[in-house]
């Protein structure tokens, strides 16, 4: 009667590999940006996290150790800072999107919040932002940056400086903000400069319905500015994405 051996060493390894290079994967698929979010199920982002493990695999290596949880928390953390990546690269126009609709005034219900808000131009430039990204190869670009990223940084090793990741993922969502606050700037001046012809024109003739007309003039001008700009917009967008994604290997704790 035979008894079984230890397993072999490489299978072994390989093990700890897929344990940690899927620890590293997983928070980009759980966090996807909201379009995406809302439509890809469960059911199909775990086969999806299988077949990029199985295919960043043979770039992978890693010998087993001892420490096997806090290896995983480490990778856990690097995951979670590629999704935070992602989301900031995609939902830079989003983001333009909401602080246009609030300083036009459709999102007086949302001011201040980025996240959400009561116009349509956030929920809209974010398609079309996430439309872009999966069109022009994001999803290629968030592999090959995998790829670079397991030369950078090799799975298993520690956090080099723990303080630096937070520092890093302030500095991601200040970019994030700085970027589409810097997208909408010339539409904002446009908007002000009708809010000074509003109020000027209020004083001039006390009896102008300034209120009534202020709504609809910011509106128009808000549509029609955003018309203008979007042959800019995208373009800058897009090189955007990529200069993201170039520098991820690099920033990565």
């Amino acid at each position: 009667m035979s008894t079984g051996g230890p397993l072999p060493q490489d299978w072994i390894d390989t093990v700890w590999t897929v344990l940690l290079l899927g620890a590293r994967i997983a928070p980009a698929l759980v966090l996807l940006p909201p379009p995406l979010s809302r439509v890809v199920p469960a059911s199909a982002r775990v086969p999806l996290l299988i077949m990029l493990v199985l295919a960043i695999l043979p770039h992978a290596s890693v010998q087993a150790g001892t420490a096997l949880v806090p290896a995983l928390g480490t990778e856990l953390v690097r995951g979670l800072f590629v999704a935070l990546t992602v989301q900031c690269a995609i939902e830079v126009l989003r983001v333009a999107g909401v602080l246009l609709d609030t300083a036009s005034g459709r999102g007086s219900f949302g001011a201040g919040d980025t996240g959400a808000g009561g116009g349509g131009l956030g929920p809209v430039l974010g398609l079309i932002g996430l439309s872009l990204f999966l069109s022009f190869g994001g999803a290629e670009s968030v592999v090959r940056a995998h790829h670079v990223a397991l030369g950078a940084v090799p799975l298993g090793i520690p956090l080099l400086d723990p303080d630096a990741v937070a520092t890093s993922a302030v500095r991601q969502v200040s970019v994030l903000l700085l970027v589409g606050t810097g997208m909408m700037l010339p539409i904002w001046s446009a908007l002000l400069v009708v809010e000074l012809g509003i109020g000027w024109a209020q004083r001039t003739l006390p009896g102008l319905p300034a209120f009534l007309l202020a709504m609809p003039a910011r509106a128009t001008v808000a549509w029609l500015l955003l018309a203008a700009a979007l042959d800019r917009l995208l373009p800058l967008f897009l090189q955007h994405v990529i200069d993201w994604f170039d520098l991820l290997p690099t920033q990565l704790p």
